[in-house]
């Protein structure tokens, strides 16, 4: 069994928003600056950051990417989360 039948992504995504203003911060990014990289609006990404709008699983891994650019090290703390390993299994299969 693997990954993906153990984590409910639900859970991950409304977990990764929640702590989204904290991690944009630690990058130096604005929701406008974030927005632009993935595609999205300021007020959009505010409305994810603040759960008025669900977090999609395609912009969390958007998200991931740009955070990854921006600080290869972002993630290192989660490396032996399984949810993490989720995460970086899907980013592989857009890469």
């Amino acid at each position: 069994m693997g990954n993906k039948n153990i984590f409910d992504r639900n859970e991950i995504l409304v977990e990764f928003a929640r702590n989204m203003p904290r991690i944009r911060k630690k990058l130096g990014i604005s929701q406008s600056e974030l927005g632009k990289k993935v595609g999205l609006s300021r007020q959009s990404i505010s409305s994810i950051e603040r759960g008025i709008v669900p977090l999609t699983w395609n912009t969390l891994l958007a998200i991931a990417m740009i955070m990854i650019v921006n600080d290869p090290d972002i993630f290192m703390d989660l490396s032996d989360d399984g949810r993490f390993l989720l995460i970086i299994e899907d980013l592989k299969t857009y890469s």
